[in-house]
């Protein structure tokens, strides 16, 4: 969690949004096809918090808009979870940033840049034990 002063909040830090590949987390128990997300509206619609499911113990949960990763050439879309545990009628992918890796490393690294400085840290967060 960095604090932005320009801003005056706390935003996540870039490494959040790097996907977990072979080249960068050679070790990893699993390796991403794309960044999950918990869809804003989905949640509102079913009366649950922004930070639901979110373990404050290992984990800040932060918040980016659609328009942020469409600015840097990604796709947002609605991707429920039920054929698996923990279900999740509320999961989201945010697509395009391991094509990204592969394909062009400086727009990587600038999307990655851009998805940090447009986050906001949860304020529940700020306040979790």
């Amino acid at each position: 969690m960095i604090f932005d002063q320009r801003l005056g909040c706390f935003r996540l830090p870039r490494a959040a949004f790097e996907p977990r590949l072979p080249e960068n987390r050679p070790n990893a128990k699993r390796h991403d096809r794309y960044l999950s997300v918990n869809i804003e509206s989905s949640l509102l619609n079913d009366g649950l918090p922004l930070d639901w499911a979110c373990d404050h113990d290992r984990f800040y949960a932060g918040k980016l808009s659609v328009e942020a990763a469409e600015a840097v050439a990604l796709t947002v879309t609605w991707e429920p979870v039920e054929d698996e545990e923990p279900k999740n009628p509320h999961h989201g992918a945010i697509n395009g940033l391991v094509e990204m890796f592969y394909r062009n490393q400086d727009e990587y690294n600038e999307a990655l840049e851009a998805l940090a400085k447009a986050s906001v840290v949860l304020p529940e967060c700020l306040s979790a034990p």
